[in-house]
Order: structure tokens, then C-alpha cells, then sequence
């Protein structure tokens, strides 16, 4: 079986402590796995690692077949590799559909990803003047609009209501029918209905990577994660 996305022992460390440490996982095409454990327990580092925000200390990260591991950020981005971060990173002061503009990579179908990501209505209006909530959808669809195979998502859901969740897990669900999803998240209640797979990371290591139901009955994730005895 081939994997788009292979990242073997993985390592990375800050000050002597192990953010990421020797993490190893696979992902197959149009799957959509969510990373989750409590906070420091490496997932930003690991996704900054797959973006080539960051160099690990050791490991191999294979995508489409070929080893990327040297290749910088941009580079990965020309080659189907795109990545959202937690808090938005758009331009402020242009409007929605000039941001869009400028993350074109001429292949996308804007008109498809404005709509799908529930945008119609907002285009014209600068970025400054949209909610929180718009802002994630634009730059998700900004991310999108590179045309990647393989879309980073850093905890799309921080700061939302609970409403907003829903609507935008909607979003990402149908995103998922067109591309790998690998994303980042706190909480694995506001995953269990998305992910095919749910990988847990608890002081930069895999405790746990499997089907939502068996993450959530796992007993090390029961005791790591929720601090069960």
C-alpha cells in the first residue's frame, strides 16, 4: 500500500526537552487524521515539522514517495503542502477576495471555495471587519486555494462556540472529499465525528493512533489525557 504522507521517528527538541520524539505515522489519500493531546504535547512542532517551518533533530518525513526532509517551507508548498495556523494570519486591511487573489495558484476553483467555505456575502469586505469565525473560514479557503494535496489545519476550532464548530465541521467534511486533512486539536470530543483516524500525543510521543472509538477507550489515553485513574 502507498502512503502520501510518511513521517518517520520523527524528533525535535527545545532546550533539552523533547517537543517531538520519534513520532512515526502514515496517512493515505482523502484521509483526514486529527492530532490531539493537551497542551505541550508537541502538536504544533510536529505539524511545523511536516510544513518545513521547522528541521527535526532526526527522522524522515516521505510525501508523494520522495523524501522531503530537507526541502523549506516554500518549496513544500509549490509541491501540494499547505498549512493554516492557530491564530489567523491573513491581510487585515484588503478585502476577502484580495486575499483569496493573492493565494491563488491559478488551478484552484475559487468560486467553489468561496462557497463551500460559506464566504458568498463576504468578499468584499476587509478582513478587519469580519468575526473571528470568517476569518478562520478565509484563511482555510485562502489555504485551499493553493491547490495542496495535503492541508494542515492548526486547531480551526480554538475560540469558536459551539455552533460555529458545527458549521465549520460541516466545512471541513467536505473539504476532506478533495484532499488529505491533517489537523491539530485540543479537545477530542470536537473530533470524534470528523476524523477517520485520531492520533494522541502525550510529551511529544504517540500514546495512541487509531479509529475515534478506540482513542476514546484507550487506556492510556483515558489516564494521560483525561488524567483517569
Amino acid at each position: 500500500m502507498s502512503f502520501l504522507l510518511e513521517c518517520i521517528g520523527l524528533s525535535k527538541h527545545f532546550g533539552g526537552i523533547p517537543a517531538v520524539d520519534d513520532v512515526t505515522f502514515k496517512m493515505q489519500e482523502k484521509e483526514l487524521k486529527c492530532i490531539i493531546g493537551p497542551n505541550g504535547a508537541g502538536k504544533t512542532t510536529l505539524l511545523n515539522l511536516i510544513a518545513g517551518l521547522l528541521k527535526p533533530e532526526a527522522g524522515r518525513i516521505i510525501f508523494k514517495g520522495k523524501d522531503i526532509t530537507g526541502l523549506s517551507a516554500y518549496r513544500r508548498a509549490q509541491i501540494g503542502i499547505a498549512r493554516t495556523f492557530q491564530l489567523t494570519t491573513v491581510f487585515q486591511k484588503m478585502t476577502a477576495y484580495d486575499n483569496l487573489l493573492i493565494a491563488n495558484s491559478g488551478r484552484a476553483n475559487i468560486p467553489d471555495i468561496v462557497k463551500n467555505m460559506g464566504l458568498e456575502d463576504k468578499l468584499d469586505r476587509k478582513v478587519s471587519h469580519l468575526s473571528y469565525v470568517d476569518k478562520k473560514r478565509l484563511e482555510i479557503a485562502m489555504a485551499v486555494a493553493l491547490n495542496p494535496t495535503l492541508l494542515l489545519l492548526d486547531e480551526p476550532f480554538s475560540g469558536l462556540s459551539e455552533d460555529e464548530i458545527r458549521e465549520l465541521t460541516v466545512q471541513i467534511k467536505s473539504l476532506a472529499d478533495k484532499m488529505t486533512i491533517l489537523m491539530i486539536e485540543h479537545k477530542i470530543s470536537k473530533v470524534c465525528d470528523l476524523a477517520h483516524r485520531i492520533t494522541v500525543l502525550n510529551d511529544g510521543k504517540i500514546i495512541c493512533d487509531g479509529k475515534p472509538d478506540e482513542a476514546l477507550n484507550d487506556p492510556t489515553v483515558r489516564k494521560v489525557y483525561w488524567k483517569y485513574e
